[in-house]
């Protein structure tokens, strides 16, 4: 009887111990939970830059390098010996219409008119003497007439004459050099009271109206271009800032031996934009009604391409698919909608559902 009263407290006690043991083990587990959530609550939100989902026309960007030319421009070289009289025009200044650019002094154009204007008096007196031998001129019809006075104006010298007045005037004419259209001076090679003989180069006019470049794009290409789409040009001079709008003017219906096309743009003309100065320029191709986001939203996850988006200052995972990248933005076929808000910055090792603050400035909006 005691025995057995012995193994049942026996029994008791070491229920009580185990779940004692058991009480204890809850506990611990319990302060881990409570550990973890602690460290959980005081990482801080990374902060992070935005943007959003857009729509509308996209862009795609074909490059190329070129030199700026001018629309028109006209070499100028001397018609006649002589010496320089006058020279108004200045290398880079602008000139209208019709200005004086330069000015000659010919004594062999000036008595090669003197000769014509004599070579005129005899031949007209040659002629007169020979159509008085002609009485019957004056009876004759006006077609007979003025058969027989063309006749007797060849015979007599008048004819040829005439002609030389002509060339001598013509040659005087070309003594003056006036601007063709509104434009500016270059590569000036004379000075005032100089010299010059027929041929010798004077300088070049170039117009102030539109600017052009050539550039190539791959044959691959043509089939997405028309002439008429829009143009940024970057002068290398000032590539990150200056961005002067122009626009496909034409494309050469023709591939080269390397497999390229020809593609005149066009832009107008600036101050600071000279003949020779070499620019990057960007086709824009327009794709209507699509969806985007900027290129720095887009983070490749285990092979696919992922884009973050905010709710409720969580960071949420999207798969997407993507379709064209033009260096600045890359369309989205599926996978998040428009208007989403868009994570752009520290997203390489984001998580999801991890907490963001989100940046006051916005440095990822389209321009």
């Amino acid at each position: 009887m005691s025995r057995h009263y012995i193994q049942v407290l026996s029994f008791i006690g070491l229920f009580f111990v185990l779940v004692g043991c058991g009480d204890s083990e809850s506990e611990e587990e319990k302060e881990e939970a409570a550990k973890s959530e602690a460290n959980k609550s005081s990482i801080g939100a990374t902060q992070v830059a935005y943007d959003s989902c857009q729509d509308g026309t996209y862009y795609f960007y074909l490059k190329g390098n070129g030199s700026f030319r001018p629309e028109k421009m006209n070499k100028y070289t001397a018609d006649v010996e002589g010496t320089i009289r006058r020279l108004p025009a200045r290398v880079g200044q602008l000139y209208n219409q019709g200005s004086l650019l330069l000015q000659f002094e010919s004594d062999e154009a000036n008595l090669d008119l003197e000769k014509a204007l004599l070579n005129i008096e005899k031949a007209e007196l040659e002629f007169e003497n020979t159509l008085i031998g002609f009485p019957e001129g004056k009876s004759a019809s006006k077609a007979e007439r003025d058969s027989l006075l063309q006749r007797l104006r060849v015979s007599s010298g008048l004819a040829d004459a005439l002609l030389e007045k002509k060339s001598a005037q013509n040659k005087l004419n070309k003594l003056r050099l006036t601007a063709p259209y509104a434009g500016y001076v270059v590569d000036l090679e004379v000075t005032e009271g100089s010299p010059v003989k027929a041929g010798d180069e004077l300088f070049s006019f170039y117009s102030s109206g539109n600017m052009l470049l050539d550039i190539y794009v791959l044959e691959s290409d043509l089939k997405h271009l028309k002439s008429g789409f829009p143009v940024e040009i970057r002068p290398l001079f000032d590539a990150e800032n200056a961005i002067i709008e122009g626009k496909v003017r034409h494309i050469n219906p023709k591939v080269d031996e390397s497999g390229q096309v020809k593609v005149t743009v066009e832009t107008r003309t600036s101050a600071n934009i000279v003949p020779g100065m070499n620019a990057e320029v960007v086709i824009k191709i327009p794709y209507p009604n699509r969806m985007w986001v900027p290129k720095k939203a887009v983070v490749i996850r285990s092979g696919r391409p992922v884009v973050f988006t905010v709710d409720n200052n969580r960071a949420k995972w999207n798969y997407v698919e993507i379709g064209m990248d033009n260096g600045k933005e890359v369309e989205i076929l599926e996978g998040i909608d428009v208007g989403s808000t868009v994570i752009t910055s520290n997203n390489l090792q984001l998580a999801h559902d991890a907490p963001v603050e989100l940046k006051k400035e916005n440095i990822s909006r389209r321009d």
